[in-house]
């Protein structure tokens, strides 16, 4: 069901991506998604999706291993759990950077990974708002159905694309003059403004 979902929502957010990264979009991207990026696409949730569940694998392995080194078995549990943290943060980060540069497969990994390292305490602020927006899709499962996926994931591509503009990094051929012209909007927007993705993109 993972692996379905991912391979079925691959075109959209390539829409989604489209619509808040360039400010327009049609449904001809889905497919154009689809052709460019299901593969690569589905071999980031396989991965992660192994990742984390050998995570809570051996997370349940040491809460159920009885021992007299309980208390190395509840360091190695945490130890797991902030490592999941840590994946689940730069998963955050991985599908807006093969949309935004296509890079080689392992590649986005590993700036991933430099993002939540250079910006950890955004990317736990947006864990925190993602989980709170869960609860609410928990209790509200119409409103995941009819927004969920769009809000989580234009969120993903405003994240990113404010991580990136922060290290010079621009999208596609875009000139240096507006480039810079965004660059300093974005700095006076603030992450106040976050909370509100889809306005002046």
């Amino acid at each position: 069901m993972y692996q379905l979902e991912c391979a079925a929502s691959v075109g959209w957010a390539y829409l989604v991506f489209k619509i808040f990264i360039e400010g327009e979009g049609t449904f001809l991207d889905v497919w154009k998604g689809y052709q460019k990026f299901v593969l690569k696409a589905l071999g980031l949730s396989s991965l992660s999706g192994f990742v984390l569940g050998l995570a809570i694998y051996n997370i349940r392995f040491y809460f159920l291993l009885q021992n007299s080194q309980r208390f190395l078995d509840l360091v190695f549990v945490g130890l797991i759990f902030w490592f999941s943290l840590f994946w689940v943060s730069a998963m955050i980060y991985q599908l807006p950077i093969l949309f935004f540069q296509n890079p080689p497969f392992f590649k986005i990994f590993k700036r991933s990974f430099f993002l939540v390292l250079g910006n950890g305490l955004v990317s736990l602020g947006i864990m925190i708002f993602f989980a709170g927006c869960t609860l609410l899709f928990w209790v509200a499962p119409f409103l995941l159905f009819l927004i969920g996926m769009v809000v989580f994931f234009s969120f993903q591509c405003v994240a990113l694309e404010k991580q990136y503009l922060k290290y010079n990094i621009t999208y596609g051929e875009k000139p240096l003059e507006p480039f810079l012209e965004l660059l300093d909007y974005e700095r006076q927007r603030g992450w106040r403004e976050f909370l509100r993705p889809w306005e002046n993109r």
